[in-house]
């Protein structure tokens, strides 16, 4: 836990805008973690149902582990903003180098 009289960490991010194409996907999420030593990898885009939408599937592929529920969670509250979101997300909960 930091210090409550620290001053707040900046947080170092840089988005990247990489194609739907799985073997990209998991090279790009491979290389912020084992590379740049990233602790949160944020994706979005490619979640739906159709058959290009692979960012789950690559996510899942690169993970060591599932973590169950958070996804519904998500979900949950993405409905509180788009009542229709169910109907187009699949989450990919997962984590995967150094426990943090």
């Amino acid at each position: 836990m930091a210090d409550i009289g620290a001053p707040p960490r900046r947080l170092n991010w840089k988005p990247r805008l990489i194609p739907d194409e799985q073997a990209i996907i998991e090279q790009t999420l491979c290389e912020l973690v084992d590379e740049m030593s990233c602790h949160l990898v944020l994706t979005t885009g490619g979640t739906g149902p159709a058959r290009r939408d692979v960012t789950p599937d690559a996510t899942l592929a690169v993970a060591d582990r599932e973590m169950p529920g958070f996804g519904e969670q998500m979900r949950q509250i993405s409905l509180h903003f788009v009542p229709t979101a169910i109907l187009r997300v699949r989450w990919r909960d997962s984590q995967t180098g150094a426990d943090p």
